[in-house]
C-alpha cells in the first residue's frame, strides 16, 4: 500500500511537470530605449563646472566619461573653456549666478552647465562575532563578520548658459555594502574604495538617465505550447532579432487555432508583443485586447498597461531626438 501511494505521488508530480513544460513560457531579453527625465534637445554642448566635496574629482572624471560615451553631447574641455573665460575675466568656479551664466553663454553658444556638490561621502564598518560549539569535539569556534558600507550623496544642477536658468536639480544617493567572514581570526579589511566607486558609478548612471535617452534590456515572457508549435517558432525568430518572421509565425497560429479548442489567447498575446516591440502600437493593442477577451488574465491586462507606457515613452523620445 505504501509503495502504491508513493508511486501515485511520483506519477502526479511527473504529470504536473509535463503539463508545466507543455504549457509554459520562454523569456527573451529585448533592448528598449527610454526617454530622459529632462528634455535637453537643443543643447548640443555641455560642460561640467565645479563639483565640490570629497570624491568630487573622481565623480567629475566619471561623469565626463559618461557624457562623452553617450554621444549625445559635445563635451567641452574644461581647461580650454577656463582659458577662454579667463580672457574675459569670467569663471565657472563656484556657484554660477544668472548674470555670469549669460556672459558665458555669449562666448560659447547654446550649452548646458552641470555643477553641484557632494554632501555625503562616508564609510562605516561593523565587526561582529558569535561563538559556536562543535557538538562532537566540544570545541568552541569564534566566527567573525566584518561589514563595510560606503554611502555617497550628491546634488547636481543643470543650468542653461543662454539664460542662466536652472533646468533641473537632482539629489542622488547610493549606499553599497560588502561583508567578509572568517573563522578564528578577524576577517580582512573591506575595500572601501571599491564600494565608493560602485556608489559613484550608480549616481552617474542615474544622472545620465535624467539628461539623455538610454537603452536597457527588459525580460519579456512569450507564451509557448506544445500543441501550437508556431509559438515556439515565432519565439525562436524573435530570439535572433528577426521580428518579421516572428510576427508571421504568431499570425499563422492565430489563423490556424482561433476557431478551435486550443488557448489561442496565447497566440494573440505573442502577436501583440511582436507588434509592441516593433513600434506598431495599434496592432499591438488590438491583439492584446483579443487575448484579454479570450481569457481575462492579469498578464494580458498588464500588457495593455505596458503598451500605454511604451506609447508615452515613444512620444517623449520623439520630442527629445
Amino acid at each position: 500500500m505504501q509503495n502504491a501511494r508513493i508511486f501515485r505521488i511520483i506519477l502526479s508530480y511527473v504529470l504536473f511537470l509535463f503539463i508545466l513544460i507543455a504549457c509554459s513560457s520562454s523569456r527573451l531579453s529585448i533592448p528598449v530605449t527610454r526617454p530622459a527625465e529632462i528634455n535637453l534637445k537643443g543643447f548640443d554642448k555641455i560642460a561640467i563646472g565645479e563639483i565640490d566635496g570629497r570624491g568630487s574629482r573622481q565623480l567629475t572624471d566619471e561623469l565626463t566619461l559618461a557624457l562623452f560615451k553617450s554621444k549625445r553631447f559635445e563635451v567641452l574641455d574644461r581647461q580650454h573653456l577656463d582659458a577662454i573665460l579667463k580672457e574675459h575675466s569670467l569663471s565657472l568656479s563656484g556657484l554660477v549666478d544668472e548674470s555670469t551664466a549669460v556672459e558665458v553663454g555669449k562666448l560659447i553658444g547654446t550649452a548646458a552647465l552641470i555643477f553641484g556638490n557632494i554632501t555625503e561621502y562616508d564609510y562605516s564598518e561593523e565587526l561582529t562575532h558569535r561563538d559556536e560549539t562543535n557538538k562532537k569535539t566540544k570545541k568552541t569556534i569564534r566566527k567573525w563578520q566584518r561589514k563595510g558600507t560606503s554611502k555617497v550623496t550628491a546634488t547636481l544642477q543643470v543650468v542653461d548658459l543662454a539664460t542662466g536658468k536652472i533646468i533641473a536639480i537632482s539629489k542622488l544617493e547610493k549606499a553599497q555594502s560588502a561583508t567578509k567572514y572568517s573563522d578564528v581570526k578577524r576577517p580582512a579589511k573591506v575595500d572601501k574604495n571599491a564600494l565608493f566607486s560602485q556608489c559613484r558609478e550608480n549616481i552617474v548612471r542615474k544622472f545620465m538617465r535624467e539628461i539623455a535617452p538610454y537603452t536597457e534590456r527588459v525580460s519579456v515572457a512569450f507564451e509557448t505550447d506544445d500543441k501550437m508549435p508556431e509559438l515556439q517558432q515565432g519565439y525562436n525568430m524573435a530570439k535572433i532579432g528577426n521580428w518579421d518572421e516572428a510576427i508571421i509565425s504568431f499570425q499563422t497560429a492565430v489563423k490556424k487555432y482561433k476557431n478551435g479548442q486550443l488557448k489561442v489567447d496565447k497566440a494573440y498575446y505573442n502577436l501583440g508583443l511582436g507588434y509592441m516591440y516593433t513600434d506598431r502600437f495599434t496592432e499591438a493593442r488590438q491583439n492584446f485586447e483579443l487575448a484579454y477577451k479570450r481569457k481575462a488574465e492579469g498578464k494580458y491586462e498588464q500588457a495593455i498597461k505596458k503598451l500605454n507606457r511604451r506609447i508615452e515613452e515613444k512620444r517623449r523620445l520623439k520630442e527629445q531626438m
